[in-house]
């Protein structure tokens, strides 16, 4: 029976674990995100609604043409891929970045409409970069490392769970630290939501680390 068909898992339930947190920071810094950064450049920071629409409008593009950029340079492989594999080092990268990036969104250096908007345009845009490095990354090791039918059940069941959970720690956790009217509230809730961000990360690289058999599948398919 071929490894793709075999219902026989390959990896340690802790490794299931580790893989599957990826869906709890995902959707940790999706609640985190977008609840509060349009309220906070419009109600706190006072910045034009109409410029915080123009600054999502063109996020948008920027999203739009983001992943696909990004999954065509991942699959090519870099020199990193042979000791590292093809997905691992993107994920680090956007991962741990992300995590720091999250803490500029709400220190913004500017007092004018203008400097703010520049500002809210450009941190999203590299948040976006950021965001998409490591889940394109994440998303795309599961076919490759979960081969088997047994794994990628199991997988999904955890990965609905851990879901939920980021969901509803997101909505919940900042508000503990923000004082409505003050602006540094705001930045501490954002380096608390960084630190549980490496922290969960720090727990996904071994979900996240491709071995050698996978590297050597990897090397071989961009040959």
């Amino acid at each position: 029976m071929s490894e793709k068909n075999s219902d026989k898992a390959k990896y340690s339930s802790k490794i299931h674990l580790s893989y599957s947190l990826g869906s709890f920071f995902d959707q940790f810094f999706v609640s985190s995100f977008t609840v509060r950064v349009i309220y906070y450049y419009e109600n706190e920071l006072f910045l034009s609604i109409i410029l915080i629409g123009i600054a999502f409008i063109l996020y948008g593009f920027w999203n739009m043409i983001n992943d696909p950029l990004i999954g065509w340079f991942s699959d090519k492989g870099t020199r990193f891929t042979k000791r590292w594999g093809r997905r691992f080092p993107w994920f680090l990268v956007g991962a741990f970045t992300l995590n720091i990036v999250y803490i500029f969104v709400y220190i913004v250096p500017f007092t004018n409409q203008i400097g703010m908007f520049i500002w809210l345009l450009v941190i999203i845009c590299i948040y976006e970069l950021c965001y998409s490095l490591w889940q394109v990354s994440w998303l795309s090791l599961y076919p490759d490392k979960f081969r088997s039918q047994n794994e990628r059940t199991k997988i999904g069941a955890l990965t609905t769970i851990f879901m939920q959970i980021g969901i509803v720690v997101g909505i919940i956790i900042p508000p503990l630290f923000i004082s409505y009217g003050n602006i540094e509230s705001y930045i501490i809730a954002a380096m608390v939501v960084a630190i549980i961000g490496f922290i969960v990360v720090f727990f996904m690289i071994p979900g996240m680390k491709e071995d050698e058999y996978l590297i050597a599948r990897e090397l071989k398919s961009i040959e």
